[in-house]
């Protein structure tokens, strides 16, 4: 989980993410298809210079040890601003580089890296493999009880709730909990935020006791270790929240989300973009109590703070658009829920390059928009686009496939009853 995303989607202190990513403690998800997703990515527009800037080799063997440093600065500030094909053009130069030794930790660090860009721009499998390569040289390394091989196991559970692998991801977490919990205290910050994404599998697999108890207990390592008021613990504080909701406390989500919002607000300050991804858990939280006026102020407030803060054109909108939409149907208003799911679709496709998940998880609103406005044939082209992406980017245990699922049976359903009147 994109600069101002860092609150979002920071996990554990990967082998050496970005220095953008590495702001926070855990990593904050909010569950359904707003976190399925994934960060989101511009089309490669790269307006960042700078005069160390290392021209890429047409050989990436021929750098030399300076080259390469200069290159990994360069890739890291690509990442920063947003460039990510940029610093995958820099990182896989550096990967490639016969500097290297076999097991060099450079290299570990730099395949991490490139794993997390590959992920920004939608190429979970890429991101997958380079994860699954960092994972061998850890393990040759340091061994498979090593915190190092826990990280790594972290983050490849992060790339499997991407993909909708949730079984695995836990799998993969409950692994990599045992080995921090063998290396570290059981109630140590490293066990908390290991605890915290597990809990975000256990939502994705149904087992909401099992969710909330994880979550209660990430929630007490983080504040004791950051106290009630850390922006951190506000992160625990939405993943409890969550937890709550998925055991049907609606009252309690709610609360858990308003105190958080408080908090950061606080911390923040009223305008900072990083507000408007806690408002969407606000608005949902919202949204479970049945206040939808209030559901959908929340969605609004969230998007003026992103428009402000990126502009109008900018991918953390979709999300937003998507969230604000759906709020709008619980108001009964049509118009604005069908404008906010294309006004989506549009700011995806403009945003994005190739097959990404979020161009198809959009398609298949910008599809359910067309069957409320009673125009089956454009929905059904933009639910064929949904389907060839959604299929082959994730399972069907992912939400993005739940939600194509959905508006398929609703699309198949009414053009039958349109078939029919036409018969008559």
């Amino acid at each position: 989980m994109s600069g101002f995303r860092a609150l979002q989607h920071v996990g554990l202190a990967v082998l050496r993410s970005p220095a953008s990513r590495l702001g926070g403690l855990v990593r904050l998800g909010r569950g359904g298809a707003q976190a399925a997703l994934g960060a989101y990515t511009q089309k490669r527009n790269c307006s960042f210079k700078s005069s160390d800037t290392v021209e890429f080799p047409k050989d990436g063997k021929q750098l030399t040890q300076v080259e390469m440093i200069k290159l990994n600065k360069n890739a890291s500030e690509f990442f920063s601003q947003g460039n990510f094909m940029d610093a995958i053009d820099a990182w896989e130069a550096v990967a490639q580089s016969d500097q290297h030794a076999k097991d060099s930790p450079t290299l570990m660090s730099c395949l991490n890296n490139l794993a997390c860009a590959y992920g920004e721009v939608g190429n979970n499998a890429k991101k997958l493999k380079l994860l699954q390569r960092s994972s061998a040289i850890v393990e040759r390394v340091y061994g498979k009880e090593h915190p190092q091989y826990g990280m790594v196991l972290y983050n490849t559970a992060c790339a499997k709730e991407e993909l909708g692998c949730y079984e695995e991801m836990k799998t993969l977490l409950e692994a990599s909990l045992e080995i921090h919990e063998k290396k570290f205290h059981h109630k140590h910050a490293k066990v908390g935020r290991v605890l915290l994404l597990l809990a975000s599998a256990y939502g994705h697999l149904g087992m909401y006791k099992q969710q909330l108890e994880t979550a209660q207990r990430a929630f007490d390592i983080i504040q004791k270790h950051c106290g009630a008021e850390h922006i951190q613990t506000t992160i625990a504080m939405l993943t409890l929240g969550r937890a709550c909701g998925a055991n049907d406390n609606p009252t309690q989500q709610l609360r858990l989300c308003q105190r958080a919002y408080e908090i950061q607000e606080a911390k923040l300050g009223t305008v900072n973009p990083q507000l408007a991804l806690t408002l969407i858990d606000l608005a949902t939280a919202y949204g479970a109590n049945k206040e939808y006026y209030n559901q959908k102020e929340c969605l609004e407030k969230a998007i003026e703070l992103q428009q402000r803060a990126f502009g109008s054109k900018h991918v953390h909108l979709i999300d937003t658009y998507i969230a604000l939409g759906d709020a709008c149907a619980n108001l009964g208003e049509m118009d604005h829920q069908t404008h906010y799911y294309l006004e989506a679709y549009r700011l995806a496709k403009k945003r994005f390059e190739g097959k990404h998940i979020a161009i198809g998880a959009a398609a298949t609103k910008a599809a359910y928009a067309y069957v409320l406005r009673g125009n089956f044939t454009k929905a059904r082209t933009h639910l064929n686009e949904a389907a060839q992406i959604i299929n082959a980017s994730v399972t069907e245990e992912h939400a993005a496939a739940g939600e194509l699922k959905r508006v398929t049976e609703i699309l198949q359903k009414e053009e039958q009853e349109a078939r029919a009147e036409r018969e008559k």
